[in-house]
């Protein structure tokens, strides 16, 4: 029961993965987004356009190892 009353406060996904329950929360996250954050919606969008077909094998692998280039390479931010 209480998974259903989870999933009626969801007013949308974003790639598959992310949930939020307002726009104006979801305005808020997009305003307030740290760069962990947008590393991982990045990383998410990606997931989500690979496993929706709209990129090629090889395509997804430079992709792929691009991202994993700049988050290797990037500083870990404290939250």
């Amino acid at each position: 029961m209480e998974n259903e009353q989870e999933k009626s406060k969801i007013l949308g996904t974003l790639f598959g993965s992310i949930n939020y329950d307002s726009e104006e929360n979801l305005s808020k996250f997009i305003d307030d987004i740290n760069p962990a954050q947008a590393a991982y919606c990045i990383q998410q969008a990606l997931t989500f356009a690979h496993m929706n077909g709209v990129f090629s094998l090889k395509e997804s692998e430079v992709i792929s190892k691009s991202l994993r280039i700049l988050l290797l390479s990037s500083p870990k931010t404290e939250e």
